[in-house]
């Protein structure tokens, strides 16, 4: 009478588990591994620092070329001053 009231318990490797066949279905073979990770993002520093500096030389550049247009513009409204204050003394 007593085993008339237990009740059956599949076992353990007919219940289905979806976290481990997530895992089954991931090819961990084809993941990167820690030292392939490092050089990746080894790699990606390395790039961005590339264009970093790439970007900083291009505003250099920009903020020289930018200094000698003001240069020459002070001394064009210089010479043009001069050349007005002479026409006024005569």
């Amino acid at each position: 009478m007593a085993d008339e009231n237990k009740t059956s318990v599949p076992p353990v490797q007919n219940i289905p588990n979806p976290e481990k066949e997530t895992l089954d279905a991931l090819d961990l073979h084809a993941l990167p591994t820690q030292i392939e990770l490092q050089k990746m993002i080894e790699e990606l520093v390395s790039q961005m620092e590339n264009q970093f500096e790439d970007v900083a030389n291009q505003i250099n550049k920009k903020m020289e070329d930018m200094d000698t247009r003001i240069t020459e513009l002070e001394k064009g409204i210089g010479g043009l001053l001069d050349q007005a204050s002479n026409e006024m003394d005569q």
